[in-house]
């Protein structure tokens, strides 16, 4: 049927973004490092796979409708992920997890950041992968206020 065709292309395209994001963060890496290649993973997977991120996003983003439970899935499982990699990087920082009692609601947040910066990057195709990534990256490393005050980061030269 139409249904499970579409369902099985939801479920191969959520394979491939997570495995995408699980194989392009080294979790022994500085907690930056991780953020980095975490959100370079993402909007590289959105750049190679445009038709599979277009079916997870529409599902994602619409929360409604004959696919919305799988949409809420992949939604969780990313969470889950984005949230794990916060609460390393607090560790990292010295601070006891719990005090980061916030982490999933981060990372929702900075995951609707990052798909809303994904539909903005499809209406500027010429903009390339990386700055789109380090846009999403200074945003959430540094805060608004850190780039307010001109404060940016950027990833180390290798």
């Amino acid at each position: 049927s139409k249904e499970g065709l579409y369902r099985a292309c939801m479920e191969r395209a959520r394979v491939r973004l997570l495995a995408a994001l699980r194989d392009g963060v080294d979790t022994s890496a500085a907690p930056d490092q991780q953020l980095w290649h975490g959100l370079l993973a993402v909007f590289t997977f959105v750049e190679r796979e445009h038709d599979s991120w277009a079916i997870l996003l529409g599902e994602v983003t619409q929360g409604s409708g004959p696919f919305a439970a799988e949409g809420a899935d992949v939604r969780r499982e990313l969470a889950a992920l984005v949230a794990e990699l916060l609460r390393r990087a607090a560790a990292a920082e010295g601070l006891d997890t719990d005090t980061l009692g916030i982490s999933e609601q981060l990372a929702r947040a900075l995951m609707g950041a990052g798909e809303s910066l994904a539909v903005w990057w499809g209406e500027h195709p010429e903009e390339p992968v990386e700055r789109v990534a380090l846009v999403l990256m200074n945003f959430a490393w540094n805060g608004l206020g850190g780039l307010i005050d001109g404060r940016t980061w950027t990833p180390p030269q290798s």
